[in-house]
């Protein structure tokens, strides 16, 4: 169990990637909708083909491919994914919770009350919760016969400041505005990979798809274009290596 993190752009890093190299790619990629005016979120890649023929080259022949998009934006990020070669099989759903200002958090209430047990389960979600989700396009190599399980639906609730900051110093923040829970990204790499598969993010962000490949016992192989958040990817990777190697003494 290892990982790799690239700095730069990804269809660069990818270039330099052996050919079916790579088990599965599951990636968050901009959604180009100019996210809080970041201009990485307005860049064109995830529109662009050749981001997804880069991908397919370095994907095995029975590799699946899932990406995030946005609701309205979506549609685009799969034709361009079709475009480079893939057939698309479905869009899952990632459903989440957001709040109304008088939401009580249930996990907090039950915990108050004595139900450690139950609190957990119940961690995150809200009492004046809108559901909201998005869309996980999947696709697979033309030619391939790889199905997975179809119309997935996971409710999840977002990464909590908690878990952000998991294992970083007190001096790392986890600032990264799209950051993915833990859960969900596991539920993804254990429905499409085994044991011992290496998992591909070419829009790393601050690692959360690295953190649940290793905690599953995959292999994880990032690229990264904004450099502040290669070290806080970095770090959260490594401790999950430490903390395997702990368990494993």
């Amino acid at each position: 169990m290892n990982f790799e993190i690239h700095s730069g752009d990804c269809i660069n890093t990818m270039a330099n990637m052996y050919d079916e190299s790579i088990d599965h790619c599951i990636t968050d990629p901009p959604y180009e909708i100019g996210f809080m005016g970041n201009g990485w979120d307005n860049s064109g890649i995830a529109y662009n083909p050749d981001t997804w023929r880069a991908v397919h080259r370095i994907l095995k022949k029975d590799g699946l491919l899932l990406a995030f998009g946005a609701t309205r934006t979506h549609h685009r990020i799969a034709h361009a994914i079709e475009r480079a070669g893939f057939e698309i099989l479905d869009v899952w759903s990632w459903t989440f919770g957001t709040g109304f200002p008088k939401s009580q958090n249930i996990g907090k209430v039950l915990n108050k009350k004595g139900h450690e047990e139950e609190a957990e389960k119940w961690k995150g979600f809200g009492t004046a919760l809108k559901p909201a989700w998005e869309p996980i396009i999947v696709a697979r190599k033309q030619g391939s016969k790889v199905m997975p399980n179809k119309h997935k639906f996971w409710y999840v609730p977002k990464a909590s400041k908690a878990e952000r900051n998991e294992a970083l110093p007190a001096d790392m923040l986890n600032d990264h505005p799209t950051v993915k829970p833990i859960t969900l990204m596991t539920h993804l790499i254990l429905e499409t990979s085994k044991e011992g598969d290496t998992i591909f993010d070419p829009f790393m962000g601050s690692g959360s798809t690295g953190v649940a490949a290793l905690r599953s016992k995959r292999n994880f192989v990032g690229c990264e274009l904004t450099p502040d958040y290669i070290p806080i990817a970095t770090t959260r990777l490594e401790k999950e290596i430490e903390k395997y190697a702990i368990h494993t003494e």
